[in-house]
């Protein structure tokens, strides 16, 4: 939580600068398109099982033009996704 307090002040009085969050070497997932694999591999569970967890918010998902077929899951649909089972 100190990482989140102590960061420089902006330069210029009422601007807000947007500081990256370091996490000791691990990498902070980026929202944009991913493969549908790929996703399940950085939830770490099988392409199968992830595409079961999709099922629980899917009318959601369908409305952002998703279909069962899609392989490509675009930035508001990996938005959506990292909403409803947090980033991985």
């Amino acid at each position: 939580m100190e990482q989140l307090l102590n960061y420089p002040k902006a330069e210029k009085k009422g601007a807000l600068k947007m500081m990256p969050l370091e996490l000791h070497g691990e990498e902070v997932p980026r929202v944009r398109t991913y493969w549908k694999s790929e996703l399940a591999t950085m939830y770490r569970v099988s392409p199968k099982t992830f595409s079961s967890w999709l099922d629980r918010f899917i009318e959601q998902l369908y409305a952002l033009g998703y279909k069962r077929t899609s392989k490509k899951l675009y930035p508001n649909m990996v938005a959506l996704i990292f909403d409803k089972l947090g980033e991985p």
